[in-house]
């Protein structure tokens, strides 16, 4: 997790190739799957953006995902089971978090990726399209460095000059906090008031 400077906004970078749809949907179901995003939008909305929003001295709670889609396979694009996790997690957002997404970047993008973006972009509505920008260049430095003033606030593969890859938080007591929820040490559930005001979201079953 890095800060842009630009819109101020957290950067969340999730790297898809690391990613296993089959064995994810084999260890969680898409009910825990659901709970699993509502926990990191909840993470993001009541500890770091708060945080952020501190250091900066102003409120800003929308969020700028960096979706890297370098090693994703074929056999991934081509699983169903990939349609299924994407309504889960588009859902939650939609439904309960609208706000918080800024803009959303997918780079590194396999060719194939626009045939089944096509697909997966009808299960978001016309709003969220428009926040969600795809490239498919080896290099997405381009793409990515018009939205950050410093870029040492990037790891070194998106155009930056940070070396170490690992996550980035605002601050160490920030940090802290954040694995304790991961960790297991506080539960999880103490962010989520009630599970029943999100019985709601649509579920991809088949």
């Amino acid at each position: 997790i890095t800060v842009t400077t630009i819109f101020r906004r957290l950067t969340m970078i999730r790297p898809l190739g690391l990613a296993n749809t089959k064995k994810t949907l084999e260890t969680f179901t898409l009910e825990e799957l659901m709970k699993l995003e509502i926990m990191y939008n909840e993470i993001a909305q009541r500890i770091l953006n708060p945080a952020a929003s501190r250091i900066f001295g102003q409120i800003e709670w929308r969020a700028h995902p960096l979706i890297d889609m370098k090693d994703v396979g074929v056999t991934t694009l081509l699983d169903t089971k990939l349609k299924q996790i994407f309504t889960v997690s588009s859902a939650v957002v939609q439904v309960c978090y609208p706000e918080n997404l800024g803009i959303a970047s997918v780079v590194r993008a396999p060719m194939m990726f626009s045939m089944l973006w096509a697909v997966l972009k009808k299960v978001l509505t016309k709003r969220t399209q428009a926040k969600i920008e795809v490239d498919s260049s080896s290099d997405p430095s381009h793409v990515l460095l018009p939205y950050y003033t410093k870029t040492k606030c990037l790891p070194k593969q998106y155009g930056g000059t940070e070396i170490n890859e690992g996550p980035h938080y605002v601050d160490s007591e920030v940090e802290k906090l954040v694995n304790t929820y991961f960790s297991g040490q506080r539960d999880i559930r103490e962010l989520i008031p009630d599970n029943s005001e999100y019985s709601f979201i649509p579920l991809l079953s088949t």
